[in-house]
């Protein structure tokens, strides 16, 4: 059997009272998935001298919901209007066709944007 997994790693830079804000957020959300009988978000949330360092834990991580909290984060902050942006990875235990890949986020009070590396592919293949 082999193991899927989602990782990323990236750090929020803010000030030390947004950063609270964001760790509030997060603890919330868990929480109320909890209460539903749905999975965490699957990343920590660490304390960074610069901020917030957001990171896989047991290599699943809904990167849609760390996106949309951050993104509600965005708006309840006074934060610069400068998006915050992450790549993250799948990968796999063993080798499998369909376990590779990965994407970005770029994350705005306006909206969150996503790119998979396997819809870029497809759409640069049927553009030939």
């Amino acid at each position: 059997m082999a193991d899927y997994y989602t990782q990323l790693s990236f750090v929020v830079k803010c000030t030390p009272e947004d950063r609270d804000s964001l760790l509030e957020m997060v603890e919330a959300e868990n929480e109320k998935r909890e209460e539903v009988g749905d999975c965490s978000l699957g990343a920590n949330f660490d304390v960074d001298e610069e901020g917030v360092w957001i990171h896989d834990g047991d290599g699943y991580v809904e990167v849609e919901g760390v996106a949309d909290v951050l993104q509600q984060w965005l708006i309840l902050t006074d934060e610069t209007d400068l998006p915050i942006a992450f790549e993250w990875a799948n990968t796999c235990s063993k080798p499998r066709l369909d376990a590779f890949g990965g994407g970005a986020a770029l994350i705005r009070k306006e909206g969150v944007e996503f790119l998979s590396t396997s819809s870029w592919i497809d759409d640069k293949v049927s553009s030939q």
